[in-house]
């Protein structure tokens, strides 16, 4: 059976929404009646006011007003936006200069990147956690070790302050080094509600030993919707046995199949072929279809043996496009399958073809493909040479 999954939390793109700071001044008060304005629906007497105490020079309200305009999506809007997060970037606002690198980074130009980095350093050395993750994310996107480093300091400084997503990833990073730092990262973030987490808590408990509580992290992933924890509760019980068992990762599996999940959905089909009545392997056959044509090697190999057991014309030429697809992603046994389908075909192009399948199994161990390219040289010399 495939063997539990595996994730890490990325990126953070959604903008800062945050309580007013306390401000003094005549712009101050034209800031506060926004706020008030605001809190009961009045949005357009809001942006009168924030505008009088954004060109004031209020940072508070350059940020607000940012903010406000922001929702409404459309260009002109945005571009305000933009130019009013800058002033309050300016002027030292940590939460502007956090939303400004949000606005700057999906563009993707050197110049854009490098900007919504340095808004990102300024807002993150305010102790902004956010911006710490992102800045994070952007330093161990580089993958040079000194980045990397310095990703994980700034990761560090997030979850401590409850960052959740760089808990995770401070458990990702200490798993792939063989930390045992990873259970303590994400056992934080797993509490935090990270369902990424919960399910990377559950695969490392659960190759500890500890199945009773990795069963229990994958359980409120599952409830929550997550597809992997969903697959890895259907791999836990289907180690186990009776029909009890069997019925319990088969309500798993078909949960996360439901989803897309090709995993899933292989080993649903797996199951169900297991019953070999038509009617289960027919189910069985319709779910290694749509992970075939997902690019499951296992599913197109799989869909292949019982399409070729047929033995009918129609089901053989299927029976070689599944088993085609699978061998071209370097299935072996889909390899040496189809060198069998093309040798019983028997014309010259096809034993060539056969043989070229063959010796690739063989020369990757396949003891069986080494004995048939013998008995081929042995019995079809002729058919050899290129057709």
């Amino acid at each position: 059976m495939p063997q539990p999954t595996r994730i890490a939390a990325r990126w953070e793109a959604k903008v800062t929404e945050v309580p007013p700071y306390a401000a003094i001044g005549h712009a101050a008060a034209l800031y506060e009646r926004g706020v008030a304005s605001h809190d009961r629906g009045e949005y357009t007497a809001a942006e009168k006011l924030w505008r009088k105490a954004a060109e004031a020079g209020h940072s508070d309200a350059q940020f607000d007003l940012g903010a406000l305009l922001h929702e409404r999506g459309d260009v002109d809007s945005l571009a305000q936006t933009e130019e009013l997060w800058r002033s309050a970037a300016a002027a030292g606002h940590p939460h502007a200069q956090y939303n400004l690198g949000i606005l700057l980074h999906p563009r993707q130009d050197e110049a854009s990147v490098a900007e919504a980095e340095k808004s990102w350093r300024s807002a993150a050395h305010a102790g902004h956690a956010r911006a710490q993750y992102n800045l994070g994310c952007l330093l161990d996107d580089r993958g040079d070790d000194a980045s990397v480093a310095e990703a994980e300091r700034w990761w560090r400084s997030a979850a401590e302050a409850g960052h959740i997503e760089a808990a995770n990833n401070l458990g990702v990073l200490s798993d792939e080094r063989g930390s045992a730092e990873a259970r303590h990262w994400w056992h934080m973030a797993a509490e935090g509600g990270h369902l990424g987490a919960q399910l990377n808590l559950g695969v490392l408990l659960y190759e500890q030993g500890d199945a009773k509580s990795a069963e229990s992290w994958w359980r409120t992933a599952a409830d929550a919707g997550n597809a992997d924890a969903q697959y890895n509760l259907g791999v836990l019980h289907y180690e186990h046995e009776g029909d009890e068992a069997v019925a319990e990762a088969q309500k798993w599996w078909q949960m996360a199949a439901n989803t897309g999940h090709t995993d899933a959905q292989y080993s649903l089909g797996a199951l169900l072929a297991e019953r070999a009545d038509p009617e289960s392997i027919a189910e069985a056959m319709r779910w290694w279809r749509i992970a075939g044509g997902a690019g499951h090697c296992e599913a197109q190999y799989s869909l292949g043996v019982q399409l070729f057991g047929h033995g009918q014309a129609g089901s053989l030429a299927e029976a070689e496009m599944w088993w085609r697809k699978a061998a071209h992603a370097g299935h072996l046994s889909a390899q040496y399958n189809l060198g069998v389908l093309l040798f019983q075909r028997g014309d010259a192009r096809s034993l060539f073809e056969a043989q070229a399948w063959w010796r690739v199994t063989a020369d990757a161990g396949h003891v069986s493909a080494r004995g048939n390219l013998d008995e081929l040289a042995k019995h079809c010399p002729q058919e050899l040479a290129q057709p």
